[in-house]
């Protein structure tokens, strides 16, 4: 089984939950 990281892929505007989970959400579906 293979698993992969990225590292430093994206970044959020404030250090909240909702602007973390919407920017990890966009990342995952451009992959």
């Amino acid at each position: 089984m293979r698993c992969r990281g990225i590292r430093g892929a994206t970044t959020v505007e404030s250090n909240s939950r909702e602007d973390i989970l919407e920017a990890a959400r966009d990342l995952l579906d451009r992959l």
